[in-house]
């Protein structure tokens, strides 16, 4: 009965943080968007990637730039400059006013080198 108890306490406490992240997300300034890499203006972009409702995952490389399209037609471009591998939720790097799809995750793989 105690594990039971526990383990219920336990998912009720990992749901209610996830909700306290989501939250925590709009309120997100530029400094804290750039921990993942920054903004970029009107640059060539290596992909575009279109999210919508049923948008889940979107992996992208280090040091790649994407152009995000939003269901409203809405872009922004990112490069994703940060030195690890990252997972975070997209609407953490969204500039302010565009609305990206609740609960699409951002995978950011690192490239590996290739011996010449």
């Amino acid at each position: 009965m105690k594990t039971t108890i526990v383990s219920v306490l336990a998912v009720i406490g990992a749901v209610s943080a996830f909700g306290n992240l989501q939250a925590a997300d709009a309120g997100l300034d530029a400094d804290d968007r750039a921990r993942y890499g920054s903004p970029v203006g009107d640059v060539p972009v290596d992909r575009e990637i279109r999210v919508d409702a049923d948008t889940k995952t979107v992996t992208v490389w280090r040091l790649e730039i994407i152009r995000f399209v939003t269901p409203d037609g809405r872009t922004f471009q990112y490069r994703f400059d940060d030195t690890r591998p990252n997972v975070f939720a997209l609407a953490r790097i969204a500039p302010p006013g565009i609305s990206v799809p609740a609960g699409t995750t951002v995978y950011v793989r690192q490239k590996i080198p290739i011996a010449p």
